[in-house]
């Protein structure tokens, strides 16, 4: 990547002009590696050859709009008891927590890129693994309290501030 901002991680993503929306698409997909790289749980060596699978198989898929948790553990060929409780254990929270958790974080961190203003909030939900973007923008909502709309134009009036 030769963008400004993985050069410098402090570099404020906000004081970027937008571009077309051809080049955020391509500008979404080069962040969406850049969060996995930065954020997405790394196994531990302790943990059970399950857990570690799983969490692999996530992090490999956790963007795709097939990822849940069943096709994780069909995936896996891990059976469905007690996976759950046995991941939340080693991760810190369920397959679905993990899946919803790192779904959102990633739409903020595209939300707030100003040069991915050409790209719709069904676009950016899409992108970070939500089939339907009612189920997208329920759900951002029920975990931050704004609409993705919403919190991208309030995101934005803060930053030109």
């Amino acid at each position: 990547m030769n963008h400004e901002y993985s050069k410098n991680p402090s570099f404020e993503i906000s004081n970027f002009k937008p571009v077309s929306r051809y080049k955020a698409h391509q500008i979404s997909e080069e962040r969406i590696q850049l969060y996995k790289e930065k954020h997405l749980t790394k196994p531990d060596e302790s943990w059970h050859i399950e857990i570690k699978r799983g969490v692999e198989l996530l992090n490999r898929n956790l963007f795709d709009t097939e990822c849940n948790v069943s096709e994780i553990k069909e995936m896996n060929r891990t059976p469905q008891k007690n996976y759950s409780s046995r991941f939340r254990r080693c991760v810190g929270m369920t397959p679905r927590e993990y899946i919803t958790q790192h779904r959102i974080a990633a739409a903020k961190w595209l939300l707030k890129d100003n040069r991915l203003v050409s790209l719709n909030i069904g676009d950016i939900g899409y992108r970070v693994g939500f089939e339907r973007l009612h189920s997208f923008s329920m759900t951002f909502k029920n975990r931050t309290g704004y609409w993705p709309r919403e919190w991208r134009k309030r995101h934005r009036l803060r930053s030109e501030i």
